[in-house]
């Protein structure tokens, strides 16, 4: 195992040293320091090895360090990733100022290319953003453009690189290259954390077969029967290989939002759910609307995942809007209830009644593990000659059936 040899110490003028301590500075002052330029949402934590002493609401630090060294008689440690930070500054400057003659140098295409990056957030604004993970995958995104040697060439990358040095190179890499890309975050406060398919692969495949027969249903004058089987099956196929062990994760995180877009509760689902609809609840309980939006939301998905997210909603644009997939109302959604009719009579003693038969998707249970499922439950209910007020305050989740169906 080859000898780590210890830091190159040296003398440079026949001066007595100054050791005396300066003032000590907390984590305070430096986010002081950094709300110079606004609100700040994150920043690093001030190194324990040594005490802090100054920071940069003065010129730059490495340059007011060797003047207090030098008049101030203070040994003075130089840093390779310091020193290295200021060179990739510099020459981040110059590029700057030749952004296009030197373009061909870092990549080949003109103007600039939308670099995106999605977090998880936790409330409002930033909250609960992994901050060092989103460093690293700019410089990334970035060196699949100006190619991994370029990339590698700006950062931090020495035997005591920190991980704050490392991220500091990072966006060094990102400021030289800003006349080249527009760099965007997108915060996602919402999404699923995973999907559990229960049965086996054969119900899956069975639900597929059963569904595909429904077709032959179909009038000939009226298509949307067999549009919507036909999105139905769409979606079934991604059942079947999910079950199978081969998810696709961009389809599966489609299935609230496109693309798992964030968004707050209270949006309409813009995902691949609302294709299990083909009518809509309208003004009329006996004329329902019909779901224009399944086979609109499966091109919008199919040109997402081509081009990105960001890319399909700028190509929807500048189409006037005809590629953004139809987000539907949960209001909008049918009950999942099934009724029917039953005229039932007592021979015993003549009673009659009129019955109705409620069968369908009545619960919501909660696991073990925090995971939701909806289950089925069954209701046989006489109907009443005098209904229920309609300004009756009903608990949330309490279904009026006599109204919603």
């Amino acid at each position: 195992m080859a000898q780590v040899k210890p830091p190159m110490k040296f003398k440079v003028h026949n001066v007595e040293p100054v050791t005396t301590p300066r003032s000590q500075i907390s984590q305070q002052d430096i986010e002081k320091c950094w709300s110079q330029f606004g609100n700040v949402q994150a920043c690093s934590q001030l190194d324990k090895d040594a005490q802090p002493v100054g920071c940069f609401n003065k010129p730059n630090l490495l340059a007011e360090i060797v003047y207090d060294s030098f008049y101030e008689h203070r040994p003075l440690k130089l840093n390779p990733n310091i020193i290295w930070l200021t060179i990739a500054q510099g020459f981040g400057r110059y590029v700057d100022l030749h952004a296009e003659e030197l373009r061909s140098k870092f990549v080949q295409f003109e103007g600039k290319k939308t670099l995106l990056v999605k977090r998880r957030v936790t409330g409002s604004g930033t909250q609960g953003i992994d901050w060092p993970s989103v460093f690293p995958e700019f410089a990334e995104q970035i060196g699949s453009f100006i190619g991994k040697e370029t990339q590698q060439l700006v950062e931090c990358n020495f035997s005591n690189t920190s991980p704050v040095d490392r991220i500091c190179s990072h966006i060094t890499l990102m400021d030289v290259c800003k006349n080249y890309f527009t760099y965007r975050m997108l915060g996602e406060g919402c999404g699923i954390p995973w999907i559990e398919l229960l049965g086996t692969v054969d119900d899956w495949k069975l639900i597929r077969e059963k569904t595909a027969q429904l077709r032959s249903f179909g009038l000939a004058s009226d298509k949307h029967l067999v549009e919507w089987i036909n999105q139905v099956l769409l979606a079934l196929d991604h059942f079947v290989s999910a079950a199978e062990g081969h998810p696709d994760l961009f389809y599966w995180g489609s299935v609230c939002n496109l693309s798992g877009m964030s968004g707050i509760k209270g949006s309409p689902l813009t995902g691949w759910i609302q294709v299990f609809f083909p009518y809509l609840i309208g003004e009329d309980e006996n004329k329902p609307n019909k779901n224009w939006g399944i086979s609109q939301w499966y091109r919008a998905y199919e040109q997402a995942k081509r081009l990105g997210v960001e890319g399909a909603l700028k190509e929807s644009q500048q189409d006037g809007g005809r590629g953004y997939p139809y987000g539907i109302e949960l209001r909008e959604f049918p009950s999942g209830l099934s009724k029917a009719p039953v005229e039932y009579e007592n021979l015993e003693t003549g009673e009659k009644m009129n019955l109705t038969f409620y069968g369908g998707i009545v619960a919501t249970y909660q696991h073990s593990d925090g995971a939701l499922e909806a289950r089925s439950g069954w209701a046989v209910v006489e109907q009443k000659e005098a209904s229920r007020p309609k300004e009756a305050k009903r608990p949330k989740g309490f279904f009026d059936f006599d109204e919603d169906f």
